[in-house]
C-alpha cells in the first residue's frame, strides 16, 4: 500500500502557457504521451520533483518533467489535469 505524499510548505513559483512554445512528448504517471501544457518556474533551490502534483486556483496540475540544470533556475514541464 502507498500513501499519500506528505503536503509540502507552500512554494512560489509561475506558471507559464506553452502556447506556441511546444516542447517534446512526455509520459504521465499512467504512461499516456502528452504534450505539456505548462512550464513551472522556480528558484534554483525550489523543492520540485517529476510526479509531483498540486493544485492552483481550483486547478489540479503534474509535473512531467524537470530539467537538471538547476544553477539559477529551476524548470518543470507540466501537465493541466483539470479542476480540483
Amino acid at each position: 500500500m502507498t500513501s499519500a505524499p506528505a503536503p509540502r510548505p507552500p512554494q512560489s513559483m509561475r506558471l507559464i502557457p506553452t502556447t506556441g512554445n511546444r516542447s517534446a512528448e512526455r509520459t504521465t504517471l499512467e504512461g499516456r504521451l502528452v504534450q505539456p501544457d505548462y512550464v513551472l518556474l522556480g528558484v534554483w533551490d525550489c523543492d520540485m520533483a517529476r510526479w509531483d502534483e498540486f493544485d492552483d486556483q481550483g486547478k489540479r496540475y503534474q509535473i512531467l518533467f524537470v530539467q537538471e540544470k538547476r544553477s539559477y533556475e529551476t524548470k518543470g514541464e507540466v501537465l493541466y489535469l483539470g479542476p480540483v
